[in-house]
């Protein structure tokens, strides 16, 4: 079976904009905040954990769409595309899922460093939001 990359491109670029959506939403609490460490607002703390929902969505069906290729294996949500599945992506597409791949980290990244300026609490809820695990897997034993 051939590796689907146009798919994957099209997730990326959708991850992407997720994710710049969620960058937007920590620059307009800084911007209404005289105070960076202040509470967002009730409409900006919902509408944060909604698009850090949204990301992590994206994520999951990437994970997905990599499994339908490497059953015997399970991808976490933030690998983006591994190596060993470069191999499999037409040579000429192989710089645009790179280059794809590099922006969702790099945004990822600074995410992750614009947030640490919020409270703990919605950091904290946040990287619950973008951590928890696939709701579709099968839940582990305890």
């Amino acid at each position: 079976m051939k590796f689907p990359w146009e798919r994957l491109a099209e997730d990326l670029r959708t991850e992407l904009g997720e994710l710049g959506g969620l960058l937007r939403l920590v620059e307009r609490h800084y911007a209404m905040e005289p105070q960076p460490d202040a509470p967002p607002t009730p409409e900006i703390e919902s509408k944060l954990e909604a698009q850090a929902a949204a990301v992590q969505a994206c994520r999951f069906k990437r994970g997905k769409m990599l499994e339908t290729f490497t059953p015997a294996s399970r991808f976490p949500a933030h690998l983006i595309l591994p190596a060993t599945m470069m191999e499999e992506v037409a040579p000429d597409a192989r710089p645009l899922l790179q280059a794809l791949s590099e922006e969702v980290e790099r945004l990822d990244e600074q995410f992750h460093r614009l947030a640490r300026g919020l409270p703990v609490a919605t950091q904290q809820k946040l990287e619950n939001i973008l951590c928890a695990p696939d709701p579709a897997l099968p839940k582990p034993h305890a």
